[in-house]
C-alpha cells in the first residue's frame, strides 16, 4: 500500500492508452541519501493521482523489492 509518508522517487508522463494497451519505458531515480541499509519497496504506480475513473484500478500498481547496501 502506497501511504503519504512515501516519497515520490520520480514521474514520467505518457499519453493516455486506450482499454488494453500498455506502455514501456524506464527512468532513472535517485535514492534519498542517508536511507538506512535495508529492504524496500519499489513501486510503479499508472494513474498516480488517480484522476482516471476506470472499471479496474486494481492493475495500476507494480512493486519489486530492493535492497540497500552501505
Amino acid at each position: 500500500v502506497i501511504d503519504g509518508a512515501d516519497a515520490l522517487l520520480g514521474s514520467r508522463a505518457i499519453a493516455a492508452l486506450a482499454p488494453g494497451a500498455s506502455d514501456t519505458g524506464s527512468m532513472t531515480v535517485t535514492i534519498p541519501a542517508g536511507l538506512a541499509s535495508g529492504f524496500y519497496y519499489l513501486f510503479a504506480k499508472a494513474d498516480g493521482d488517480d484522476a482516471l475513473t476506470e472499471t479496474q484500478e486494481f492493475n495500476n500498481l507494480y512493486a519489486v523489492i530492493i535492497r540497500i547496501t552501505p
